[in-house]
C-alpha cells in the first residue's frame, strides 16, 4: 500500500508575462518567524548607532577644551 502526499499549490496566471506563476506559502520569511530575535538584533543597531555618535561628539568636545 502506498500512501501519497497531496500537493496542493496556488496558480496564478500573470498576463503581463504570459506565464503561469506558482506562489510557495510553504516558505516562511526569516524575519516572519523571528519576530523577537529579529526586534532584539534591531533594537542593539539603533542603540549602538546612538552610543557611536555620542561618543564621537564627546571626543569632539574634548577636542576643543
Amino acid at each position: 500500500m502506498d500512501i501519497t502526499k497531496d500537493n496542493y499549490f496556488d496558480l496564478e496566471y500573470n498576463e503581463r508575462k504570459n506565464v503561469l506563476e506558482m506562489h510557495n506559502s510553504k516558505k516562511k520569511s526569516i524575519f516572519r518567524s523571528h519576530k523577537f530575535i529579529t526586534t532584539v538584533l534591531g533594537t542593539t543597531f539603533v542603540l549602538v548607532a546612538i552610543n557611536l555618535y555620542l561618543i564621537y561628539k564627546f571626543f569632539e568636545i574634548l577636542c576643543t577644551i
